[in-house]
């Protein structure tokens, strides 16, 4: 009796362990799905105040790509469209109208309307966050153009457009790379005390009918506040340590420098409880060009300190603005917390006290190579 029990157990331990490793049991084939990799939210109707856009592969263009066919002669991409009060009425809405199942655990790109209110970007953000197959890695972007028009542009890819985004929030303008910002960063900064959010602004070039990605909108919070301007743009990403292959140019002497790049660091203090906020720029740079053909060490040394001036004045002036909009990007007030926090817990708004830090920009510009432009 006791080697039948013992028998029994085994099997039972079996059938148990084939059960649980068996998948999930709602699972459905990839064919029976639309893959939804471009998700937009828009302002909806007053009664409806949520618009949520589906933009998904179409299965000739999916069939094509696992091929590795080339780009389909047929529509790319399809989406539907859905109106609710939550993010779970608008998929419904959207669901009805497609034979497919909408399938949301392939997201990559969520974009986001300029004039989306802040409560309903709000709960809409945070449903999404929710939704089981859905992780927090999307990148995320703002517009200020109607969202139809930016999901219609051309990309690289004709086929999967957000595939490319993952490349695009390089700023050919500005000269600042790695603008792209996650969902969870987003998230993260949007409910963090002392700090405000930031996303890349999108927008079309109407002769080309292609994504630009030049500028950088600022948030308070989950409110649209404003976006800053290509130079302004340069000057976010030096203060953010996030700059690459940045030109200056020098009017006394026609000296220009290139791929200015480096780090940055922010330090907060308090003294006679005034709060002091110190950025710390260091970037290396290469002497393009120069009316002069001998560039003496002295001369190298001026030529470095006049660039390092003119660019942290740069960067000063646009700190400032951002105190006049009350504006913390740069989370001044989170990296207080963090060094001094009693001084932070004292304070019961924080975008009160902003715009009163006495900020400082440090920026060591060291011109290590000479010679021009291969």
């Amino acid at each position: 009796m006791t080697k039948f029990l013992r028998s029994a157990m085994r099997v039972f331990t079996i059938v148990m362990l084939l059960i649980s490793l068996a998948g999930c049991w709602d699972n459905r084939p990839v064919d029976e799905r639309d893959l939804v990799f471009t998700l937009g939210l828009e302002n909806g109707t007053p009664t409806m105040p949520l618009k949520m856009i589906f933009q998904f592969p179409t299965p000739p263009a999916l069939i094509k790509y696992a091929a590795h066919s080339g780009i389909s002669k047929m529509t790319p991409v399809a989406d539907v469209s859905g109106l609710g009060r939550s993010v779970a009425q608008c998929f419904n809405d959207g669901q009805s109208q497609v034979s497919r199942d909408l399938y949301l655990g392939q997201i990559q790109l969520v974009e986001v309307s300029s004039q989306l209110k802040p409560q309903v970007m709000r709960h809409a953000l945070i449903s999404l966050t929710r939704i089981g197959t859905m992780d927090m890695t999307p990148f995320i972007f703002v517009t200020t153009e109607p969202l139809d028009l930016v999901m219609k542009a051309k990309t690289d890819q004709d086929q999967f457009p957000t595939l490319y985004y993952s490349a695009l929030f390089s700023c050919k303008h500005c000269q600042t790379d790695n603008l792209g910002v996650k969902l969870w960063q987003f998230m993260e900064d949007a409910v963090t005390p002392g700090v405000d959010p930031h996303l890349p602004d999108v927008i079309v070039e109407p002769a080309k009918q292609q994504i630009s990605v030049d500028q950088v909108a600022l948030y308070r919070h989950f409110q649209f506040v404003t976006v800053l301007s290509p130079l302004e743009t340069q000057d976010f990403g030096l203060l953010e340590g996030l700059a690459n292959k940045v030109s200056l140019y020098l009017p006394r002497g026609h000296i220009s420098l290139r791929s200015i790049h480096g780090n940055a660091n922010l330090r907060t203090s308090v003294n006679h409880g005034i709060i002091h906020a110190v950025f710390r720029i260091n970037l290396t740079s290469t002497l393009a060009d120069t009316g002069q053909v001998i560039v003496t060490p002295a001369q190298n040394a001026q030529i470095a300190t006049e660039a390092s001036q003119q660019l942290a004045n740069s960067c000063l002036s646009l700190l400032k603005y951002t105190q006049r909009m009350d504006l913390d990007p740069w989370g001044v007030g989170r990296m207080l917390s963090w060094q001094h926090p009693r001084t932070f817990a004292k304070f019961k708004h924080w975008h009160q006290e902003y715009p009163k830090v006495v900020m400082t920009v440090q920026v060591h510009l060291h011109v290590y190579r000479l010679g021009n432009i291969k």
